[in-house]
């Protein structure tokens, strides 16, 4: 207890300075978003803790890395030398012999493993404060994709995208635990950062961002660099695209830069195959189908049917693509809560669910891609929230883990939404008849009352 309230305290010192750092290059008015959602991340680290001790009854993914980790960290405590090599091949996925064995060996499960080692070490076998040190590098992850958003879009939007980036409930409780999707939501943000970085010149930077961000990645959701690879195409052709607008707002769409963007997401997506074969594309419908096996097999109460888990063609998985897309963006409605948790996640994809919808039927096709290839970044985040909307969708069966497996994306998907729903409301108010002067109060009409009272004044005096 007591090496708990000390580790906690000093992680979150060192992290409060460390925010106080980054906080600086923003206006005072980010500034309290920053906090708040610094503020959240605590309380969703004791909620994640919480939820794992009293619902999973101590189980799940969390406590089994921490288990492990535990294991190679008391044996890197001991032998530094030895089991330090057994770390770093557990990390990096690496077939050497390692010493004893480990749950996950080879694959992204043992590289969490070796994350959790290492937060045991720094963190004096505190759970608390690994926790928290993972929220934070979530944190710092999505704030480096607020600054891409911020560099590119109207000032304005700020507010509503420091929301949308930083403060969706569901991200926030599922970044900051030791899981994958706290690992995986901080190297996002660095490698779009990184990316957004390099676009603007500053390659040595940059790249250096975006090598360390798609590392992180790489360790623990590895199929996320397939749809990031489609998004930074993207990204390319909206950039060359709104660089050909016209004054009245159009844009010539040529078709050697949608070729050239093509090419590249796809050499990206084939490149990305071959180091991680069991997600090229040859081998992707019968990881759908395994994947919904799996979750058929297992059930539990929030259990729902997804795809055919006896098609492991890639083209019949496909068909089952627009109701996978649903499930990702939409799910769980109201009516099919099951649980108080299930709840939050029903009221924040039905509230995120309706202001897209109904910014898209007011807006108009034509107007929303106007909007978005005016602004790349959001082109790449709609390419990439479609992708990996799809993918958890045809992979999860079960509405606990798809509100933790869409947490990725969801910051992308909100501030698409958000900037729509402000584009809806400036036309709104850009198409409201102007008042008539008439009809206007201003300061002509008490003045010329206040000569007319005076006038007859003067002649009731007889001045």
């Amino acid at each position: 207890m007591v090496n708990d309230l000390l580790a906690t305290g000093l992680v979150l010192f060192v992290a409060s300075v460390a925010l106080a750092m980054v906080a600086q290059r923003h206006a005072r008015a980010e500034r309290m978003y920053l906090w708040a959602a610094f503020a959240a991340h605590v309380l969703g680290a004791v909620a994640q803790i919480w939820i794992t001790q009293s619902v999973y009854e101590g189980g799940g993914d969390m406590m089994n890395y921490m288990s492990e980790g535990r294991r190679l960290g008391m044996a890197m405590e001991i032998d530094p030398g030895r089991f330090g090599v057994d770390w770093f091949n557990l990390l990096f996925q690496r077939n050497a012999r390692i010493s004893m064995p480990f749950v996950g060996e080879g694959n992204s499960t043992g590289s969490m493993s070796a994350i959790a080692a290492a937060l045991w070490i720094v963190t004096r076998h505190s759970l608390y404060a690994s926790c928290i040190l993972v929220g934070f590098c979530a944190l710092l992850g999505r704030i480096a994709l607020y600054r891409v958003f911020r560099d590119t879009l109207a000032p304005e939007l700020r507010p509503r995208l420091l929301v949308a980036v930083l403060l969706v409930p569901s991200v926030v409780l599922w970044s900051s635990g030791v899981v994958k999707e706290g690992v995986a939501i901080a190297g996002i943000g660095a490698a779009v950062y990184g990316l957004h970085r390099t676009f603007r010149g500053r390659w040595g930077r940059g790249l250096t961002i975006l090598g360390m961000g798609v590392m992180a990645v790489a360790l623990v959701k590895p199929y996320i660099l397939f749809p990031l690879a489609a998004a930074a195409a993207t990204w390319i052709w909206a950039d060359r695209v709104a660089k050909t607008r016209r004054a009245d707002g159009s844009f010539r769409v040529r078709p050697a830069y949608l070729l050239m963007s093509a090419a590249l997401a796809f050499g990206g997506v084939v490149l990305l195959g071959q180091l991680f074969p069991q997600y090229s594309i040859d081998n992707l419908g019968g990881g759908f189908a395994t994947a919904q096996a799996n979750g058929a097999y297992a059930r539990g109460g929030s259990y729902y049917t997804m795809g055919e888990e006896t098609n492991r063609s890639l083209g019949g998985q496909l068909l089952f693509a627009p109701l996978a897309l649903a499930t990702a963006l939409f799910r769980p409605l109201i009516f099919e809560v099951t649980s108080p948790l299930a709840l939050v996640n029903a009221l924040e994809a039905t509230v995120i669910a309706f202001l897209a919808i109904s910014s898209l039927a007011r807006l108009r096709l034509r107007a929303s891609f106007s909007l978005l290839v005016s602004r790349p970044v959001l082109a790449a985040s709609v390419v990439f929230t479609l992708l990996c909307g799809l993918a958890v969708g045809l992979a999860t069966t079960n509405f606990g883990s798809l509100s933790r497996y869409r947490a990725p994306l969801m910051p992308f998907y909100a501030a698409v939404v958000v900037v729509m729903g402000a584009r809806v409301t400036r036309a709104t108010r850009d198409t409201r008849p102007p008042v008539k002067a008439s009809q206007r109060p201003g300061p002509l009409t008490r003045p010329a009352q206040g000569r007319s009272a005076r006038s007859v004044r003067s002649r009731l005096s007889g001045t």
